[in-house]
């Protein structure tokens, strides 16, 4: 999320080296108003914009008049100015400058990624979000056969050194290929850190234990925008964010591997001497009987079934079958659309904060502060009468109005703060829809085929935040267009969940034929 500052887009305009030695001049003139406006007033063109809150006279970007210093200097000594005076525009010559007042420093700024160039910002977001994609991708076969714990540390570790080499990169390709290698670790981090700790706990303490997992991410989601505020340059900002993570290494020494992990792969003694630290840290007492990892399951001291074993099912499905079967193809084609407009709602609502009027760095915090108690509503909710099914729907719906309402609330005055109201109102309910297409993915698929089923839900959900920033550059077309297309696709996949079964409280299917017949 930190692109929302990084990469934050900032007024410019055409750098004009013929004021250069005027400027000097300026103080010895008598010359009431500023000679920095007066110049950028004689330089630089101005053109009307139309907004939601009317249209305003700003100056131009990307292009400046065609004037020499003899000529400045006659506009500007001359009492009165000469409106019969043709000067010709052309494009920027030499550069251009920046409002440093909010952002001292930027990603945009450095590179001068503006004008012609102005694709390469969004480009940059999306390229993270390949990384990302990529991450997905290779993440659970490398944690399977190396460990969670290895995963995470080195991943962690990873992320402290591409993410503080972004600030010594000389160009935007080799930025670019930094910001691809920062986003393919983050999924090592933060996927495996999601399975690591809900391996670490029985079957009634897995939700509780996700839903924090969630919490500390939108803490950190919040507490950026703090950080943002107090540091105004990216660079310090990237290694404010990135270097820490270097303190994971300290894993090796504090915690444990994952002992379901280690039971997987045959490190039976390995387990057991994690399993019994971890009984004589909770004062409690395992006989051998209860240690004996070759019975089919391992009771813990309450009766409850805490670990099974992972098999090797005899006939794993694959993507043929996913859609060559009619039940399995219809929920696969449902939940992969769903994973693709909910990812790229939640990061075009998120990626979007610093367009919404009023404050950024509020908009910013609120945005994620909002996301703590819609992880604790959606663990609540799903496991009330309205079930999996009807919270993702009726969130999806939500969120979906929520953002085509607010393509239509002026930006300004006293709707500032009404189109604030209603985009974290979006904001608040896609987090739940995201917090929920991934467990819901995995309880309807069957135990052959779930580790497929969940992974390319994850892939086409990370094809939907790809384009996000893409259709957030639409709203130079159409301002309201980006929540609009954000809207139609939420409500639509919500919709399309209806034609699926519930799964609360249900026994997960293990075989495509279950599944099949659940269809029937």
């Amino acid at each position: 999320m930190s692109v929302v500052f990084t990469l934050a887009t900032t007024p410019h305009w055409c750098k004009v080296q013929e004021t250069a030695a005027i400027v000097d001049e300026c103080e010895y003139m008598n010359i009431s108003t500023s000679c920095h406006d007066l110049l950028k007033n004689i330089t630089i063109p101005k053109k009307r914009t139309d907004n939601t809150c009317g249209s305003d006279w700003t100056f131009s970007s990307c292009s400046r008049y065609d004037i020499n210093t003899t000529t400045i200097l006659e506009l500007l000594t001359s009492e009165v100015p000469d409106t019969n005076r043709s000067i010709d525009i052309i494009k920027c010559n030499h550069g251009w400058e920046y409002d440093r007042s909010q952002y001292t420093s930027t990603v945009i700024q450095e590179f001068n990624l503006v004008c012609d160039r102005d694709f390469m910002g969004p480009l940059e977001m999306s390229i993270s979000q390949l990384g990302m994609l990529l991450g997905y991708m290779f993440t659970g076969l490398l944690s399977d056969s190396k460990g969670r714990l290895f995963v995470i540390t080195i991943a962690s570790i990873m992320l402290a050194v591409f993410g503080s080499l972004q600030v010594v990169a000389t160009n935007f390709p080799l930025h670019a290929v930094l910001r691809l290698l920062t986003g393919a670790v983050l999924p090592c981090i933060y996927g495996q850190g999601l399975v690591y700790i809900t391996e670490l706990v029985g079957p009634s303490k897995r939700a509780f234990a996700s839903m924090t997992f969630n919490v500390c991410y939108a803490a950190g989601y919040t507490v950026l925008a703090l950080l943002a505020y107090i540091i105004r340059d990216w660079k310090i900002l990237q290694l404010t964010i990135s270097a820490p993570a270097i303190i994971s290494i300290i894993y090796w020494w504090i915690l444990p591997e994952s002992p379901r992990w280690l039971l997987s792969v045959g490190k039976t003694e390995r387990a057991k001497r994690i399993i019994k630290k971890i009984a004589k840290m909770n004062g409690v007492v395992l006989s051998e009987g209860e240690m004996d990892f070759d019975r089919d399951t391992l009771t813990d001291a309450k009766g409850c079934n805490s670990i099974s074993p992972i098999t090797k099912p005899s006939f794993p499905g694959n993507v043929i079958d996913i859609m060559c079967l009619q039940n399995m193809r219809k929920i696969s084609l449902i939940l992969y659309l769903n994973g693709i407009a909910i990812s790229m709602a939640y990061y075009g609502l998120s990626y979007n904060t610093t367009n919404l009027g009023g404050n950024d760095y509020i908009n910013t915090a609120i945005a994620g502060a909002v996301e703590i108690p819609a992880y604790f509503a959606s663990m609540f909710l799903i496991e009330t009468r309205l079930g999996r099914k009807l919270t993702y729907c009726i969130f999806c719906m939500f969120a979906g109005m929520a953002s085509i309402c607010s393509a239509f609330i002026p930006k300004c005055g006293t709707f500032l703060w009404i189109s604030t109201a209603v985009t974290m109102t979006g904001k608040f309910a896609i987090t739940i829809a995201y917090s929920l297409v991934y467990l819901y993915a995995a309880e309807l698929f069957p135990t052959t085929s779930r580790s497929l089923g969940v992974s390319l839900t994850g892939v086409f959900g990370m094809t939907g935040s790809i384009l996000s920033p893409v259709i957030l550059q639409m709203r130079k077309t159409w301002n309201p267009l980006p929540p609009l297309v954000f809207g139609i696709f939420t409500i639509v996949a919500g919709v399309l969940v209806l034609l699926l079964p519930e799964t609360r409280g249900r026994k997960l299917p293990e075989t495509m034929k279950e599944t099949e017949a659940n269809g029937k």
